[in-house]
């Protein structure tokens, strides 16, 4: 059975099964002759593959399951930082999820550097200089908040809303939704 195209106007992805006979061999499309996603897409175009609406950044949030405390939010946030900045050009339902990608990445390394300068750098400096007490409620809390973000929160997160991203494709309604902003 041959396999339908992809979006409206195109023809079958490279690769892809066809009627014996058609696209000069059979069973198989040329690469010169497979269409682009459009530039700028209609409704009609989605839902497409993550690379396409914006869910790639949010994938990489697999990323998280390095196992290094630490490391499970740095890798994730910045390979969503990078691959959100990417699709992001791609178009603007893309757009629209690549920047939520950044915006997510940038504020975990935010969380990070506050917790490890807290924890290095400021905590100390002012316990030694005889500003707060060593036992400071308040900077406890704060510190133990932290590393329980830096630590299992974030990268949990960032394997659940992966997880969410590989299985929930955007839809032809809420493509439209930001199309028409």
């Amino acid at each position: 059975m041959p396999q339908q195209a992809p979006y409206p106007g195109s023809a079958a992805r490279p690769g892809s099964v066809q009627p014996p006979g058609q696209a000069g061999q059979p069973g198989r499309i040329p690469q010169e002759g497979a269409a682009r996603f459009p530039a700028h897409p209609t409704p009609a175009h989605f839902p497409t593959s993550p690379k396409n609406d914006g869910r790639f950044p949010w994938i990489l949030g697999f990323l998280a399951l390095v196992g290094f405390p630490g490391l499970s939010l740095l890798v994730p946030s910045l390979a969503g930082i990078i691959a959100g900045a990417i699709v992001a050009r791609r178009n603007r339902v893309a757009r629209r999820l690549g920047g939520r990608a950044i915006l997510f990445g940038a504020a975990n390394i935010v969380l990070m550097i506050s917790f490890f300068t807290l924890l290095f750098g400021v905590h100390p400096w002012a316990v030694d200089r005889g500003y707060i007490p060593e036992e400071w409620l308040p900077a406890t809390i704060l510190l133990i908040a932290l590393s329980a973000w830096v630590a299992f929160i974030g990268p949990i997160t960032y394997v659940v809303l992966a997880i969410i991203a590989a299985s929930k494709k955007v839809t032809r309604s809420k493509a439209a939704r930001i199309l028409n902003r």
